[in-house]
Order: structure tokens, then sequence, then C-alpha cells
């Protein structure tokens, strides 16, 4: 199956392949034999990504690059027998490993990935209290009640998807620094290995938004217990499995005998620990995750003559598709940025499934997801209508590859939504699967259906829940037209900040297009964390949101109405979105830019004048071209910190987001007017890198909110 592949790709999925190629090839770090940038960090998912790539293109020399490339992945992989990490792969050679020996017990209870570091830190809590050792203005949950519930409430940041470990959170402590290459990743593991070093107590607290005894605390905790996302990320074992398949299936033959009987090894040590990850429960899986483990199993399981688990693949495919049946719908719902991981996935179902039933259910579920993106999708803004159940951006063109399969399955002349981000790495493997798009959903995804309401209930998973209680029904409603699409979630208990349940959309008079998402954070946190204590309530009708918020949470947050534009800069690198600037990797959110490159673009020449990156008053200062007004930014962090004491009582913000006038009665955007009617406090305007806020504070001097509501009415210039 070695011969012609690209030559008998069509010319879109030539494009696609070569493009991505080109973009990767002025990435790769032949001393390391990974793809990294400038000496920054090397990626090991976009290394086992190149590696196909080089072998589909067969230029002199890519079979040995692709030999090395394959090889260096494979020292990435983890091998401790009997830790929860077992198995799975270190994201860059600079990642530390995991701390072993404590907890090497071979089968975890369901939620143990969450719970155990969570109980940890309610000991904390406990042990303070009961000492009285909470100094004044220390940034410890005083309210958190016990249990689960309450050592989870403080907004743990948690980060579960395809390359995402930079994406709104706090950098780690600094590592150890790189390991000893040359090996599998187990050589430098043990007892005594790491994950966390020890930095200033100051730093510490910083990097974790708490008084410096508990960053003390949490620092011994994570010396001693892997904490997910933090110290691994187990989806590793399923992104790399699922590249190597499709390496093996195509290119066997041109690779070294040695070679083949490695990736065997470790596909053997993947796929099982995967199984009991999956099984168990222990860190429970998302949707794009189980779909790559369901194909996984089923692929190896072949592969291996493993009776065990090709029965377990059939029997939790022939499951998730009941599920999905239920309300025609993925626990993961309307997901600009996984629903391409699954299309991808289900592609090599339908491609290299090896039975009859296999194949069969990844077409349903294949051709099911595409009617379900039709429903919420309009030609005319060419994106999806929230709400979003889990997703980095708005946009189907950043951190995302919907925008590339709509390319294969709708022609040419979408060509220009394939643009460069951080899931172009994956555009081989989705040349070599392709389309199959069901013939009445092309013609929806062409054609504009005019003014419609779009509606759909989905059940979602609560992944820092205990099953069986991490399981609630949604429901979506969506009002879409040819140049507004406004949408509301109702019924949530997740607590992943990844959830957005009140969108708008809309094309600007310029041309460009706008999008608004209401999100929520701790004070001077992200919003992509996970949080306790709030539920949200949102109604659709024509051209109207009507929005509860209940806001039970123990630590300060806010309530952020975030306005965006599309742009065709690269949103992300090494499985890192851009929020707001990045630059190799750091999050540089309200953070002074003079003139700087900014991950290939050009910051605008933006500049924060008389304004420093922490606590700073930021008095009609300019940030990325544009100009906040009239308004005293006073206390502003770099890290997303809202402009605290700052009203926007006539405050206007000019540059990349144009012109927007904000008062609490109304909120004047690009081609947008929004009519307000509000039970909240005064909001607060901030620029926070490209984006436009209005906050809306919990806490203020002399009130906690623990209830707002919002009706906005949306009428188009």
């Amino acid at each position: 199956m070695t011969t012609n592949l690209l030559t008998d790709m069509s010319t879109s999925e030539r494009y696609l392949v070569e493009q991505a190629m080109t973009w990767m090839d002025g990435h790769y770090d032949p001393e390391a034999a990974m793809i990294g940038e400038g000496g920054a960090r090397h990626g090991t998912r976009e290394s086992a990504h190149y590696a196909l790539g080089l072998l589909l293109r067969g230029a002199p020399g890519d079979a040995e690059t692709a030999h090395r490339v394959i090889a260096r992945v494979l020292d990435m992989q983890i091998v401790a027998q009997n830790e929860l990490y077992d198995g799975t792969f270190r994201k860059s050679p600079d990642a530390p490993l995991p701390p072993s020996g404590h907890s090497a017990w071979g089968r975890f209870s369901p939620g143990f990935g969450y719970a155990n570091s969570d109980a940890l830190d309610e000991v904390y809590r406990r042990f303070v209290a009961y000492g009285g050792l909470l100094g004044e203005g220390a940034g410890v949950d005083r309210g958190a009640g016990s249990g689960a519930a309450g050592a989870r409430a403080t907004g743990e940041t948690g980060i579960d998807s395809p390359g995402s470990e930079a994406v709104g959170r706090a950098a780690p402590p600094p590592s150890a620094g790189p390991l000893e290459s040359g090996g599998p990743a187990s050589q430098g593991a043990g007892s005594g290995t790491l994950a966390v070093q020890a930095t200033g107590v100051a730093e510490l607290a910083r990097t974790v938004g708490r008084d410096p005894l508990f960053a003390l605390f949490r620092r011994a905790v994570d010396e001693v217990y892997p904490r997910v996302w933090r110290s691994f990320d187990p989806n590793w074992r399923e992104f790399i499995a699922c590249t190597f398949a499709m390496i093996l299936e195509h290119f066997e033959s041109q690779l070294p005998s040695s070679l083949v009987e490695r990736m065997d090894e470790a596909m053997t040590r993947t796929v099982a620990a995967s199984l009991e990850r999956f099984v168990s429960q222990s860190i429970p899986t998302n949707t794009n995750i189980e779909l790559m483990h369901l194909f996984a199993t089923h692929y190896y399981g072949h592969r291996y003559s493993r009776a065990d688990w090709i029965t377990h693949a059939e029997q939790a495919s022939a499951a998730l598709l009941e599920e999905y049946s239920a309300f025609h719908s993925f626990a993961e719902f309307n997901s600009s940025t996984y629903y391409g991981v699954d299309l991808t996935v289900l592609g090599m179902w339908r491609r290299y499934g090896r039975s009859d039933s296999f194949r069969e259910t990844g077409r349903v579920l294949e051709h099911g997801l595409w009617e379900d993106i039709a429903e919420f999708y309009e030609p005319s803004l060419e994106n999806l209508c929230g709400p979003y159940a889990r997703s980095y951006e708005n946009e189907i063109t950043e951190h995302s590859s919907i925008g590339v399969l709509l390319y294969l399955a709708l022609g040419p002349e979408y060509n220009h939504l394939t643009g460069i981000n951080c899931e172009t790495s994956h555009d081989p493997m989705i040349a070599l699967v392709g389309v199959d798009m069901p013939e009445a959903v092309r013609q929806q995804l062409r054609t504009s259906r005019g003014e419609r309401f779009a509606y759909r209930q989905f059940n979602e998973l609560c992944e820092r829940d205990l099953p069986p209680h991490n399981r609630n029904v949604c429901t979506a409603r969506a009002w879409i037209s040819p140049e507004l699409m406004i949408g509301g979630l109702s019924g949530s208990r997740n607590t992943n900040g990844q959830m957005h349940n009140a969108t708008a959309h809309w094309q600007g008079p310029d041309g460009r297009r706008y999008s608004l998402r209401m999100v929520r954070r701790e004070v001077g946190q992200t919003w992509n964390s996970h949080l306790r204590g709030m539920a949200f309530r949102v109604e659709t009708s024509e051209r109207q949101l009507d929005i509860t918020a209940e806001l039970h949470c123990p630590v300060p947050i806010e309530l952020v109405f975030e306005l965006g534009v599309s742009a065709p800069e690269v949103t992300g690198a090494w499985g890192t979105a851009a929020q707001g600037a990045t630059a190799q990797g750091t999050a540089a959110q309200g953070a002074t830019v003079q003139g700087a490159t900014v991950q290939g673009a050009t910051a605008q020449g933006a500049t924060a004048q008389g304004t420093a990156a922490q606590g700073a008053t930021a008095q009609g200062a300019t940030v990325q071209g544009a100009t906040v007004q009239g308004t005293a930014a006073q206390g502003t962090a770099a890290q997303g910190t809202a402009a605290q004491g700052a009203t926007a009582q006539g405050a206007t913000a000019q540059g990349l987001l144009s012109e927007a006038t904000v008062t609490p009665g109304r909120w004047e955007l690009p081609g947008l007017t929004i009519d307000v009617t509000a039970n909240a406090p005064e909001p607060v305007l901030a620029q926070h890198g490209s984006k436009l806020e209005i906050i809306y504070p919990v806490h203020t001097h002399d009130h906690t909110w623990e209830l707002m509501q919002f009706q906005l009415r949306f009428m188009k210039h």
C-alpha cells in the first residue's frame, strides 16, 4: 500500500499535504529530530505527524528522516508499570517525568486522576483552617465546602484537549530541564524524579494563584503524586497510537524491522494502558479521545490478534452509537475544536476498520456528525453557531480542522478555510482518510436557508465529577440568519471553562466577521479552568438572548463577554492556541509588546505607554493599537485580570476591533448594536490582546452578585 498514494490523491488532498509539509519542513530541527521552533519546545505529537507526512511525500531523504523522527517519538514514551501514566508520551523532550512510586497500583478507581490531588487540596484547606494559618488577603478558598465539591471549587486548571498545554493556563514552575535523550523516558523515572522543582515561594504563589503556604503545599504534593495535565497528558497515548497505525498501515515495508519492533512494543503498552483508563474511567474520556481509543483497540487488536481488545472495541463502539442516537449528538457537542478531530478519526474507522460492523458504526457516526454540523452552520458566515460544549475558539479556522474538511468536501473555492493554524500538522492524516459527507448535508453547507431556529439536546460529560453523577442532559438553541446568529445553552453543570453558554456571530460593514461569547473566570486567571458553584440558563429567541447566571463560587470571579474578530494569522503553534498574544509558547496576556513578532505575525507595533504588566494604572494606554479612552484600568495584571474599578460609562475602544462604545444599557459594536437590560453591576471595558472584554465583577466593594440576569437584544446596523 505504499505506491502512488500521493499521486492518487485529489488535487485538494495533495494541496493539504504540500501546505502542511512546507510548514513543518520550516520547523524541523534536524539535531533534535523533532518539530520545533527556534530552539524552543519540540512537539512529540507534531513530530509523529511529520514522520507520516515525510513517508507520504517520499522525496529523496524523506524516508531516512522519518525513521529518525519515529525513533525520537518512541524515546518519549513513558514506561512505568502500574502507574497512572504508563504508556503515554512526554509532550516534548523538555517535559519532566511525572513522580512515581507512590500510587503504582495498576488499577485505579473512577475519577482517580482528579479526585486524588483534589482530596489533597482539601486536606490543605482543612489544615490551615484548623490551625488558623490563613493570612489577610490570602487567595485560599475560605468558604469551600468539604468533600470533592469543595475541593474543586477553587478552579484547578486542567486541559485535556489535543494540543492545548499552554492554552489559557498559567505556566508551570520551571522544570529540572531536559532529560538525557536516546532512550525511553522511563530511564530517568523513579521516586526521586520531581515534576516540579523548587523555586521562589512568591513565584510559586503567582503560578497557582494562591497564597505562599498553599504554593509550598502544592509543590510538595506534585512532587509525590502525578497531577493529570500538569505532570503528564494521558491523551498522548491515543494521538500517537492513531498516527502510528497510519504509518504501519501504509509504510511498514519502508521501515527498518528493528523500528517496527519498537513501534509494536510501544503500541502494545500504549493500547493496554488506554484500555485500563477507559474501563476504569480513572481519567474520564471526552468524545474525541473515546473515538481514538476505540479505533486504536480495534486496529491493534487485529494486528496483534488480541481477541479481548477486538471484543472491547466492537462492544464499546456499539454502546457509543446507542448513546449518540438518543439525542443525535455527542457529549462533546458543537465543538469547533474537537469536531475536526472526531471527523478525522471516524475517517480512520471508515478506511482502516477491519470488520464490517466497526466500519458501519463509523459510517453512521460520521454521517450523523456532518448532519449535526449542518444544523448549526451558516454558509454566509462560514461558521458554526454556538453554544459550544467544549471549544477554544469561536472560528472553524482557528484551533480547528473543520475548515480543511469543508474544503475537501465542498471544493477548491473554499481554499481560504485552510489557513495555517495549530492543527495543520494533522492535514496529511486528513488527506489520507478524506471526507464522507451525505449529499443533502453538502447542499446545506453551500446554501443559506435564511432565518431559522436550531435545537439539539446532548448528554454532557462533566469530567471532574465522579461517575455516575457526571452526566447531564443539556439543551442548545440557536437563532440563525445569513448576517447574524446567536446561541444559548441551558442545563449544564460542567465545571469546564471551555463551555461557552452564550455566543453571537455576525458580519460587520467592512466585511470582517465578529464573534461574542460569554465566559467566566477567577479574577486574575484564565477562563480555561475548572470552577464549581456556577450554573447558567440561556434562552434563545429571534435576535434575543435571555441569560441567568447563578454564581456561588467561593473564589472571586467575574463574568466576561468577549468580543473577537476573525483574522487570517496563525493562531497557534505546537498545540498552543493564541489566547491574546503568545510568544514562544509564553502567554503575553495584557503584557507590553514593543513591536514584537508574535508566532510569525507582527504585533502591529503595539505599545502600552506608561503601562506595566503587573498592577499598573493604564490611563489612556494604547494596547495592540486599540485606545481605551477615559477608562482607568486600575490594578490590571498581565494574566487576564479585570480592570478593577473602571466602569464602561462612555468608554470607547478603537483599533483592531474598529470602534466600540459600551454603556450599561447599550453595546455599540462594529456592525451590531446590543440593547442590554441587566440585573448586574456596572461593566468594565478592557482590551485583552486582540479581544475586547466587557467584564462584570461578581464581587464589588459593597455587594456580591450571586445572581446576574441579562436580556440582550441584537440589532444589525
